[in-house]
């Protein structure tokens, strides 16, 4: 198994819903080996998984930069918000 297509399949949705379907207790969920060895999880040949971790490492990174570049505006905009309130910037009117 290509450990980051295992690390992406465990953070899946797919995964995620069949841990907690199985899941037994009524307040915490409580988990044997027994139930997380019965579910079934998609395995490709290794090739596949290598592609796939690497398309959804790329696409990770495409979106952490734009999450990274959409906080920066935001504290620039809050920035330049508080300059305009406080009169320390004039906008001009023409």
């Amino acid at each position: 198994v290509a450990k980051n297509y295992l690390l992406n399949l465990l953070r899946s949705r797919l995964f995620l819903d069949e841990i907690y379907s199985v899941g037994a207790g009524t307040k915490q969920a409580n988990l044997s080996s027994a139930n997380i060895l019965g579910i079934d999880l998609p395995f490709p040949p290794l090739e596949e998984q290598a592609q796939i971790a690497d398309a959804l490492d790329s696409l990770s990174s495409r979106i952490n930069s734009a999450v990274s570049k959409v906080n920066h505006l935001t504290k620039l905009k809050k920035a330049l918000m508080q300059d305009l309130l406080t009169g320390t910037v004039r906008v001009k009117m023409e």
